[in-house]
């Protein structure tokens, strides 16, 4: 499945749409932009070390990228 096109598709649109929902459920207290880029900054280094075929990088950023959205989306507080 990981070498699956529409698989890949799906993922992205979920991500996509998780952020929206939780933006959008914060009635946009938090600048979207902002954490936008965060976030995308946040998935661009976990491609990067899933390319670099490091594992135990790729599971700590992913937790912080996980664990950053009720943040990113203004729920505690402001962007990281």
């Amino acid at each position: 499945m990981s070498h699956s096109k529409y698989e890949i598709e799906r993922a992205s649109k979920y991500l996509r749409m998780s952020e929206f929902f939780l933006f959008n459920s914060n009635a946009m207290k938090v600048p979207a932009g902002i954490s936008l880029s965060i976030a995308d900054k946040q998935r661009a280094r976990i491609i990067d070390a899933i390319a670099e075929r490091d594992a135990a990088l790729a599971s700590k950023l992913m937790e912080e990228h996980v664990r950053g959205r009720p943040q990113r989306a203004g729920l505690t507080g402001r962007p990281e």
